[in-house]
Parts: C-alpha cells; structure tokens; sequence
C-alpha cells in the first residue's frame, strides 16, 4: 500500500457487475405468529382452487390470503373443547367439487362445501361413527367420488356421498396390516396403496381385503417406519418413512431404490422423512423431522442438504420439518416444528445481506458501507466508516481475509479505517480516499 498527499476525494464508486450467490444456495421467506399464523407448528398446508393457503397448525387452522392471516372458526366455536378453533388439525384436503376437507386430532373432521364460508362438523353423522374420536391422517377421494380417511389406530373409512354409505377396514375384518394408518393413494391403473405403521405398504384387492406389497425380510428395512406419507410419480410411487429414510418403488415390478443415511449413494441427513414434493424438472424436495430440507437430483443422482443456521435470517429456521405444499407458480410452502412455514420462491429476487456476525462476514467490522468497487478481477471492495477495507469474491460470495485494517506501527498499511471513495484506474490501481487519512494507492 502506497500512501500519496493530496486533497480528498469525493465519493466514487464504480461498479462493472453484480456478486451472484452461489447455484446451491436457497432463500427462504418467513410466516410465523409474528405474521398473524396461530401457531408456530404447522402439520398440513393445502392450496385451493382459488389461490389460498390453508395452514392447519398445532392451535387451528388458517387461512391465508398472501397478506393476512384468519384464523377460521366452525360452526359450533362457542364449544371451545370440540370446535375447530384452537384444535390441532393433522389433514387437509380439497375434492374435485372444491369442498374442503378437515382433519382434526381430537376433535373429528369438519367439512366446508364449495360455495360456503363456514365448516360444519361431521362428528354427529353415523357415517363417520366408526372413525370418532381418532386422529384423521389424511383424505382421498378417488376416481369414483369415494372419499378415503385414513386414522390413527381407527383403521380406514370409505365414504360414498352419493348415498351416505361407509365401508370401514381394520387389521380384524380386511387384512390391514394395521389399524394406525397415515397415507393412501389410487394410481393410474386405480390400485389403492395404504401406507401404515409397520413395514411394507397395503393394497386392496377386488375382493375388499388387503395384502402387503413385499415380504417381510430379516435384517432388512422393508419400508417401515411409524409415520408414513406418499407421492405418486406416473409410475413410480415416492413412500417417506419416519424411521428407515425415503423410498422410490416403481408400482409395476414393485422394485424400488433406497435413499437413507450412511448409503454410498442417496444418503439422507435423517431417516425421518415426514414429506416429499417434486418439481417440474424432476428435483424431489425432501422434508425430513430434524435434517432439514434435502434435495435430490435425479440426474445427477445428487443430494443437497439445506439445514438451520442460527445467523442465517434467509434461510430455513427449523431442521424439522413436517410437510411442504408446491402452490401452482412453483413456489414451496414448508411447513416446519416451532419455525412455522417456510416459503422457498425460485423466481424471487434475493439480496444476499453481508453484516457484523452474520455467516460469512466475520472480516466485516462494520455496518455502516461508504464506498463500494468492483476491479478488473470481479473482486469487490469495500470500504466501511470505521472498520477499514474489506475484499469480497463474487463467484463464492466470501470475504478474503484479512481485511485492511489500519495498524499504527506499520507504516505500509493503510492510513486510516473510514474509507470514503474507491477507485481503479486505467493501469489497474486501486485508489483508496480515506477521511482525515488523506489518499492510498493500492
């Protein structure tokens, strides 16, 4: 660093490009009770037909509009104990009519048809006796018109609504493997699989009873888990396990590939998987309960693992996640343990904010930037009001160290620490106007 006398510079800043974030980083928008959400757990997210997001949480279910939140009452809201305000909702769905499907904990399933604003609670209807008071896991309807609820040690209910009628499956009477059952799916050949505690998956024969999809082997993970959720791929059928990791099994030969933690390939960051989504160009969004979000990439055969950092304000804020919903622009709704939900938007436009303890400015002594230049090299420079020179790398975003930082006993850094005005001349120096310091020459 050579010092020069002079006269001070004004403030220049001469800017040739933009820093880019690296391909791998995502950003994440935050909605939590600070927002208007009514509880920072979120079990289920659902787009409807018209845009809105329904968030069913650990204290009710909300409605949200992508400004506000309500918080949505039923009917019956003046019986605190059985109404759907404050209740923990555990499913949700729409049908093909637009009637909103509600699954509940403790308190049963409540129901919004199309054209009305308010729920009804089905709890007094015969048709659901069979399922009362069981947690409701999730809803079906299938190519018919039937609706399928699955429940907590309640076995599965199959409802017509042109009639009224039930057909109602346990382990006793169907061969159910068992009666905790969490998911259910009709593939494109109208097979319905059953996904439940246990090991394997179900599937209904013709004649009404059900058998597993493979042997129970020894030693070997057979798709168990407690918890369980699905996603039907054209042919393939995604099976997330909380317990053995993450399944994909081709629903014509039954085969299947095993993504877990400690594999060679596919290896996961938890072998609790509580939901998948994949998008357009075939990436598969895996929510795992405290390894954070995984992204596998089936051309590559890669995954990226995406996990909470206390100084990182833009990227997820809870390592367990619950569930994601795909809204139809392709943005990803996450909904997380205590973080509330997480927003992923791949076509948002992020500024990546460097501060004094934040990830990747530990060099950055100070908040206040007065002069900013990019050199011939893409390298950045910054110039702070007390903290001195900072160096930053657009390719990787990270600041080089160390910053120059003036030192009184040395006669070759440089002169000062406010930077005023940076600039690169013609023959690549990098001119440095410093206040009360006079000038440098780098």
């Amino acid at each position: 660093m050579q010092r020069l006398l002079g006269v001070f510079f004004c403030v220049i800043v001469a800017i040739a490009g933009t820093s880019q974030q690296p391909d791998n980083e995502l950003f994440f928008d935050h909605l939590t009770i600070s927002d208007g959400l009514s509880h920072n757990t979120v079990h289920c997210l659902l787009q409807d037909r018209y845009g809105y997001i329904w968030a069913g949480t650990q204290h009710g279910l909300n409605k949200y509009d992508g400004y506000n939140f309500e918080v949505v009452r039923s009917l019956n809201e003046e019986e605190e104990n059985l109404g759907l305000f404050g209740a923990k909702i555990t499913a949700l769905y729409e049908d093909r009519k637009g009637n909103l499907w509600v699954g509940t904990s403790k308190n049963g399933i409540y129901y919004r048809p199309v054209h009305n604003d308010r729920f009804i609670s089905l709890n007094q209807d015969s048709a659901y006796i069979f399922i009362a008071d069981h947690e409701i896991t999730s809803f079906l309807e299938d190519r018919e018109g039937q609706i399928w609820i699955t429940t907590i040690e309640g076995g599965l209910l199959q409802y017509t609504p042109s009639d009224g009628t039930t057909r109602h499956y346990t382990q006793a009477n169907s061969g159910l493997s068992s009666d905790v059952v969490f998911d259910i799916k009709e593939d494109k050949y109208g097979t319905i699989w059953v996904a439940t505690a246990g090991g394997g998956l179900n599937i209904l024969g013709e004649d009404h009873r059900f058998q597993l999809s493979h042997p129970m082997l020894p030693n070997h993970p057979n798709m168990s888990g407690y918890r369980k959720k699905l996603l039907l791929d054209d042919e393939y059928l995604w099976v997330a396990t909380e317990g053995t990791g993450l399944y994909r099994m081709d629903t014509r030969d039954r085969t299947y590939l095993h993504f877990a933690p400690g594999l060679e390939t596919r290896s996961l960051s938890s072998n609790g998987v509580r939901d998948i989504c994949k998008m357009p160009d075939g990436t598969v969004f895996i929510a795992t309960d405290g390894g954070g979000l995984n992204i596998y990439s089936p051309d590559t055969e890669e995954i990226t693992e995406y996990r909470y950092q206390v100084k990182n304000k833009t990227g997820l804020n809870s390592d367990a996640l619950y569930c994601i919903e795909k809204d139809r622009t392709g943005n990803i709704w996450i909904g997380t343990y205590n973080g509330g939900i997480n927003i992923y938007k791949p076509w948002k436009v992020w500024f990546r904010q460097f501060a004094p303890g934040m990830t990747g400015s530990k060099t950055l002594y100070n908040r206040s930037i007065l002069a900013l230049a990019q050199t011939h090299d893409s390298v950045v420079w910054i110039g702070s009001d007390g903290g001195g020179l900072n160096r930053l790398t657009p390719e990787h975003s990270q600041f080089i160290i160390p910053p120059f930082r003036h030192q009184p006993n040395d006669k070759r850094s440089i002169a000062g620490n406010v930077v005023k005005a940076l600039f690169e001349d013609s023959r690549n120096r990098l001119w440095v106007g410093l206040f009360g310091a006079g000038l440098d020459r780098y």
